[in-house]
């Protein structure tokens, strides 16, 4: 049994937090520690994990400070293995100086950092530390390589999802749309906003928009909400909201490996996505592709006229998911990664 240390900026609602769930559930092989960096709430349950909650405040002299006490952490515990988790990376070139622990970073998202090619050199020698690194997705790693960030020893290990035992077949009067995701430009909600309001008309639909600052609070959208557009802020029964809607849209810019629409799709909703990382991957043939707004709002039109479309697209969705992105067979690529970066 490894000891595996995963250093984390948080454990709230978020794509690294949610792998970090999965995968501290389903690996029963090695022990897993969390050292948690942010003063953020917890957003997943762990049971059997030593959570390690350090509550920080962002600044520079607590980001100066933390380096010292995960060294502190990092003596005590003796890891075989620390992985850091997208922005905790920075720390974990620090932790290689000072023990004998393998370090792994973890990449979750597409590259949109600097071009500059001196500091890009720096970024080469810098993350060169660490002793392997793991990509979400082919495109996330692409994206480096594209600015000339030369890392070595690299692994994709793709997302995984649990596969419900519910799928929703249930065709209603009412088309119901749902998208989830932290409120953010680069993923773009802005989007499915303005389609849905140039579609919806007398039409029976609602667009549900939930995720994190994704609610009346956020003044960005404080002439949003309607009878139409429900926002439904950071939900923690992602079950339920699943369960009642029709259809997911994805309207991301720039993402890695979006777990939300494998659990869409886990649960027989087809998805409409932009090309954002391994989204079109993730879907196939069996979702629905869009690049702008036109795109999108032929989408809706097409299956607001045929219901049994989404039945069809739903049930090859959700098998896809099942040959394809089973969490199981994820966690085993992590244990056979685990045991390979230390030898064994």
């Amino acid at each position: 049994m490894l000891r595996i240390l995963h250093i984390t900026p948080s454990l709230a609602g978020g794509g690294a937090e949610r792998m970090i769930s999965k995968l501290t559930k389903y690996d029963h092989t090695n022990e897993h520690i969390i050292i948690s960096l942010l003063d953020m709430n917890i957003h997943y349950e762990f049971e059997n994990v030593k959570i390690i909650d350090l509550k920080l405040k962002n600044g520079l002299r607590s980001k100066f400070l933390l380096i010292f006490k995960l060294y502190k952490y990092v003596k005590n515990l003796k890891p075989d293995i620390i992985q850091t988790w997208s922005k905790a990376n920075f720390y974990g070139p620090f932790l290689s100086f000072f023990n004998n622990s393998k370090v792994v970073s973890n990449y979750r998202n597409g590259y949109y950092g600097t071009h500059n090619k001196f500091l890009i050199i720096l970024y080469n020698l810098f993350f060169n530390r660490f002793d392997a690194h793991i990509f979400v997705s082919e495109s996330a790693l692409k994206e480096r390589k594209k600015v000339g960030i030369k890392l070595s020893n690299c692994q994709i290990i793709k997302n995984g999802f649990e596969i419900p035992t519910y799928s929703n077949e249930l065709i209603n009067d009412t088309l119901r749309i749902g998208h989830m995701g932290r409120f953010h430009n680069i993923k773009n909600q802005q989007l499915i906003i303005d389609a849905f309001r140039e579609f919806c008309g007398d039409k029976k639909t609602l667009l549900y928009l939930a995720g994190k600052n994704l609610n009346g609070e956020n003044l960005n959208l404080k002439d949003i909400p309607d009878s139409k557009i429900k926002l439904m802020g950071e939900i923690k029964e992602t079950e339920k909201f699943y369960n009642n809607i029709d259809i997911f849209i994805l309207s991301s810019d720039s993402e890695g490996f979006p777990n939300v629409i494998g659990e869409a799709m886990s649960y027989g909703i087809p998805v409409i996505s932009t090309d954002a990382g391994e989204s079109f991957k993730i879907i196939g043939e069996n979702g629905f592709k869009i690049h702008d707004k036109e795109s999108l709002l032929k989408v809706l039109n097409e299956i607001y006229m045929n219901r049994q479309l989404l039945i069809e697209k739903g049930r090859k969705s959700r098998k896809r998911v099942e040959e394809k992105f089973d969490i199981k067979d994820t966690v085993k690529e992590y244990q056979t990664f685990y045991r390979y970066i230390t030898g064994g």
